[in-house]
């Protein structure tokens, strides 16, 4: 929470236990890294943040980036 506060990260943020079950189940190699799921876990984008595509999965769903 520090870290967040003080680099003013305003985006969601997830620590994982040291064995990173969610990072290993969505093959998840570096970071940054966006992932967006429906409600019931379908992966619509996984990759870089800035990748286009995520403006395209975003759109999709009727979500505009800030």
């Amino acid at each position: 929470a520090r870290v967040k506060k003080d680099k003013k990260i305003d985006f969601a943020w997830m620590i994982e236990p040291a064995d990173r079950p969610l990072s290993r189940l969505l093959n998840v190699d570096s970071i940054p890294r966006a992932v967006l799921l429906t409600r019931e876990g379908k992966i619509l984008f996984l990759g870089h943040p800035a990748d286009p595509d995520l403006t395209l999965a975003l759109k999709k769903v009727n979500v505009s980036q800030h």
